[in-house]
């Protein structure tokens, strides 16, 4: 007996279409890039229970033909290629021809479009179950098309126990939509659920204004657009966020391929390393990604779902998109950088023999992830940045990296300035601290006293906490060794941190000797803060960090942290000159 059988359509369709649609949320997107490549300038998206009842996207697009709606439905229908050479340069949203074939076989679907633009004729629509099933019938209808889904997998109970809750399967619809919405900003959509409105974008090609309309809960911030034209198959650009704008996870992060949103394994790995130098590890912008691409060089046709990609040259598309992130950043902070080592790379076709696989460019074990010092001396390019401005002007330098993660290296004038990363920063902040202080001398009661647990009292500690009192502090004993902090300068708790305020004040208690107790105790306290604030010797800065503390320091006099260290050492030229004898 043969054990081998060839399935009955009605079960290998329904296996083909769970390929496809896997639940509400697929429906969506498979009908609005219908309704993309439809040429429609409005979607609208409806959804009761999440999907789960019922579906309607209707498009105001070129429409179908009234002898078409029938194959329309059909396996394998498309109006979008027609030979195999055609799937090596996709061009659409859609393409295979299963979309409406797939949804057919496992929901109720009602399908209405008219292609008359003056409205004199009228509609028609055909659907799949009920009376006049697969008939093609008149129907009002304006141009574009109406496609409704009404109980999906109601014929596959199997398939339909998989789902999950109406708001979870909501939930996957409405950020269906939303990666649509953010890739094709130049049409207006509209999304209801339960009939009522979840948003309304405008379609008139406004990145910004088609964000907020979806996050109207976002506090506004101003979204900037940069983009390069690395050859005539390739461009990239970026809409993002300010280096000050960022958020504690990438959910303001995505990547489309000629308007299509795909995923890519190395997407994030090449943002961090664009940004490297300009935002701190952890902290994540804004940052949309578009290339527009030569469909020759890419291949859709890996996903039945069409959620990934792949280049012919991924090593390419990494350092383009690594490139054109930090160029809109360094644009932003009104700097130019010159070569970092991250060059825009064309695609070519002739690049096999060098192509690199970024299989594991998201694992932290990666290279990817370099300092800017080893960059910068380890690879040998010239990297710097310089300041905004003329050869003659007063604040004219160049910075070219840091040394031994401490050093900042400055060309300024006819010198080369070596300048202490922390000593200069304590330096800023401290300045900074004591103009504020000046300003305002009031003391703060706190709303929750704090206690500290002295080591050991003696009657000095006494006197210490009531030249404290004498300075603004608001101090009392405990019980046992203990002191109780109802109140301090206010300066000394501006950012709230009350642990670093605890340790100088029970640092002063227990150790400051006579002579320190003589001095200015808000200088001192001011001194040690803007040393604990300060970032330290061996922190690996951002180049947009080291150049705010070169553009802060240079607006100072001094020459000496707080302490009393030199913060910065010079080289001139005349002296370099003589140490190489090109000079007597």
């Amino acid at each position: 007996m043969n054990k081998i059988k060839i399935l009955p359509e009605s079960v290998y369709a329904k296996i083909a279409a769970g390929e496809v649609i896997e639940r509400p949320a697929s429906i969506v997107r498979e009908l609005i890039d219908n309704s993309i490549d439809a040429a429609s300038s409005e979607i609208i998206i409806e959804a009761e229970n999440g999907g789960i009842k019922k579906i309607s996207v209707v498009d105001n697009g070129a429409g179908i033909e009234k002898e078409d709606l029938p194959l329309a439905l059909s396996k394998h229908a498309t109006s979008k290629i027609e030979n195999v050479d055609d799937l090596l340069k996709i061009k659409t949203m859609g393409f295979r021809g299963e979309a409406l074939s797939s949804i057919e076989a496992i929901s109720k679907l009602t399908l209405s479009s008219n292609t008359d633009i003056k409205g004199e004729k009228p509609g028609y629509k055909v659907n799949n179950f009920g009376e006049g099933e697969g008939k093609v019938l008149p129907v009002a209808h304006k141009k574009g098309t109406r496609v409704e889904i009404e109980d999906i997998f109601y014929n596959i109970p199997a398939r339909k126990k998989f789902l999950k809750s109406v708001t979870s399967e909501w939930n996957v619809l409405k950020n269906q939509v939303i990666s649509k919405v953010l890739g094709n900003f130049d049409i207006s959509f509209k999304l209801y659920n339960n009939n009522s409105t979840v948003f309304f974008t405008q379609g008139d090609s406004d990145f910004s204004k088609a964000f907020f309309a979806i996050y109207r809960n976002e506090t506004p911030f101003t979204i900037n657009y940069y983009e390069k034209v690395i050859n005539d198959k390739l461009k990239i650009s970026v809409y993002y966020s300010s280096p000050d704008v960022f958020f504690s996870n990438r959910r303001y992060e995505a990547l489309y391929v000629n308007k299509r949103p795909v995923l890519l394994n190395f997407f994030y790995a090449a943002i961090d390393s664009g940004i490297r130098d300009y935002i701190s590890p952890g902290r994540h912008p804004l940052a949309f990604v578009y290339i527009d691409i030569d469909p020759d060089l890419i291949d859709v046709n890996i996903h039945p779902a069409k959620k990934e990609i792949k280049f012919i040259d991924q090593n390419s598309i990494f350092l383009s998109i690594q490139s054109v992130l930090a160029g809109a950043m360094s644009c932003l902070v009104k700097r130019e950088l010159y070569d970092t080592g991250i060059e825009a790379v064309g695609i070519t076709m002739e690049n096999n023999q060098r192509q690199l696989e970024f299989e594991d460019m998201g694992n932290d074990k990666t290279d990817s992830h370099k300092s800017y010092f080893n960059e910068v001396v380890l690879n040998q390019k010239p990297a710097y940045i310089k300041n905004e401005g003329n050869a003659s002007s007063e604040r004219y330098y160049e910075i070219f990296g840091v040394a031994f993660d401490t050093y900042i290296v400055v060309q300024k004038d006819d010198k080369i300035i070596l300048i202490d990363q922390h000593a200069a920063c304590e330096r800023i902040i401290y300045n900074k601290k004591k103009e504020l202080y000046s300003q305002n001398k009031s003391s703060e009661q706190l709303v929750i006293p704090i206690l500290i647990d002295i080591e050991k009292w003696d009657k000095e500690n006494q006197e210490k906490i009531n030249m404290l009192n004498n300075n603004g502090f608001d101090i009392e004993r405990g019980e046992g060794d203990t002191v109780v902090v109802r109140g301090a300068p206010s300066i000394l708790l501006n950012k709230k941190d009350y642990d670093e305020s605890v340790e100088i004040i029970k640092n002063y208690i227990e150790t400051a000797s006579e002579k320190k107790r003589d001095e200015n105790i808000i200088d001192s306290f001011l001194i040690d803060a803007s040393c604990k604030e300060a970032i330290k010797k061996g922190d690996k800065l951002t180049l947009l960090e080291i150049a705010e503390i070169v553009d802060e320091y240079f607006k100072t006099d001094e020459i000496n942290c707080p302490h009393g260290r030199p913060i910065h050492f010079e080289l001139t030229k005349e002296y370099l000159e003589k140490i190489f004898q090109r000079r007597k």
